[in-house]
């Protein structure tokens, strides 16, 4: 069976795609029938959180929780941001389901709130160095890379270090087709786009099933 270039991480939902649509909760309509998701609140919008975000998560019965995580650009103040990642991430403990992070700048105050946490874990739209990669993926997290890959020395260098078994790539908000990022990610990796797919696909098979 031929491989297909899955995208861990989009906002552009289509039915049969192989993809994982991210709903932001409080902006983002549920998806398509037969489109796999996750949900969860974004660090942006954690001011305007509640309780019923949470119940309205639930509800959903995502396949992941998130993205969700610590954001040090954004607007909403870092207690706050604190308190709906620990929040989304009982959760995803609770339903034994994935969490998909969003970090920025925040990688000291995150990590040790993942400590023995028991579900996978991807961070979404990775941009650090090779040297953070490794420290990631040593504690088995999964990374997911997008369109910066085109414009970024040091994501190129995190890309081609990091193990094939922790590998994803995504979309995210990027107008760019999945294929064309598979095509740069396969060139920097020195392998092709269909062994870049196959290891994908694998990787999210062990996460999320077929």
């Amino acid at each position: 069976m031929t491989p297909h270039p899955i995208d861990i991480h989009t906002h552009r939902p289509t039915a049969g795609a192989a993809a994982l649509f991210s709903v932001r909760i409080g902006r983002d309509a549920a998806p398509p029938a037969g489109v796999r998701f996750s949900a969860g609140i974004h660090p942006w919008d954690a001011e305007q959180a509640s309780e019923s975000w949470l119940e309205t998560i639930r509800a959903m019965r995502p396949d992941a929780i998130g993205e969700t995580g610590l954001d040090r650009a954004a607007r909403a103040e870092g207690a706050l941001q604190r308190e709906w990642f620990v929040r989304q991430r009982e959760l995803a403990r609770q339903m034994r389901l994935p969490l998909v992070v969003h970090c920025v700048r925040a990688y000291e105050e995150l990590l040790p709130l993942l400590k023995d946490f028991p579900q996978p874990v991807v961070f979404h739209g990775f941009t650090g160095s090779a040297q953070l990669a490794r420290r990631l993926t040593d504690r088995g997290f999964s990374l997911s890379f997008g369109e910066t890959v085109f414009r970024s020395p040091k994501t190129r260098d995190a890309l081609a270090s990091v193990p094939g078994d922790r590998l994803f790539l995504e979309t995210d908000c990027s107008p760019l087709p999945i294929e064309a990022i598979y095509a740069e990610a396969a060139a920097i990796r020195g392998t092709t786009t269909e062994r870049l797919q196959e290891e994908i696909e694998t990787n999210f098979t062990k996460i999320f099933g077929r």
